[in-house]
């Protein structure tokens, strides 16, 4: 095989610190703390912080937690018998249970769309930010607001074609506050 055939390997960084077995082990510890535990992706100011810890760059810190969501972390969440959710978006039952019951209120059933007060306020009480926010609701009004729906037109006797009416809303509105 002739060298212009061969595969260029990128020299390594110079000014890039090794990957000790305490570095690791810090960000390991972090990965894996109850209070990440559930969404280990951390913020730029924990990024920073790392840094400090293990003398990594960003880029190697941003890469180890790519690589190792899968090779420590979901081995750890289904240890646990917990749902891993590679993308960020694992919420925690309180947050989820919040987000559900807002949805399906009887003063946002009828629309399920926060306006941007709201969004303000969902985020304050729950901790998720906007994106996770705006995930969660496209994601479970096709999942959980809809199959309520099909639910309602069932009880109603109404044609899954067709729409509630306002007295059927107003009577859903009385049900879900009992």
């Amino acid at each position: 095989m002739s060298s212009a055939s061969k595969p260029k390997r990128k020299k390594p960084d110079p000014s890039a610190a090794k990957l000790t077995p305490e570095a690791t082990q810090h960000l390991k510890d972090w990965m894996l703390s109850p209070e990440h535990l559930d969404h280990p992706y951390p913020t730029e100011e924990d990024k920073t912080e790392l840094m400090g810890l293990t003398g990594l760059s960003r880029k190697q810190i941003t890469c180890w937690f790519s690589n190792n969501r899968k090779r420590f972390w979901k081995p750890k969440m289904d240890e646990l018998g917990r749902e891993a959710n590679l993308m960020g978006n694992t919420l925690s039952d309180h947050t989820v249970d919040y987000l559900k019951n807002w949805m399906l209120s009887p003063e946002h059933i009828q629309n399920p769309y926060p306006t941007p007060q709201e969004k303000l306020q969902i985020m304050a009480d729950t901790g998720i930010d906007k994106k996770q926010l705006i995930c969660w609701f496209s994601n479970n009004r096709k999942r959980i607001w809809k199959v309520k729906i099909q639910e309602l037109k069932e009880l109603y006797g109404v044609s899954a074609d067709a729409n509630l009416s306002d007295e059927h809303w107003e009577c859903t509105r009385v049900h879900l506050q009992m």
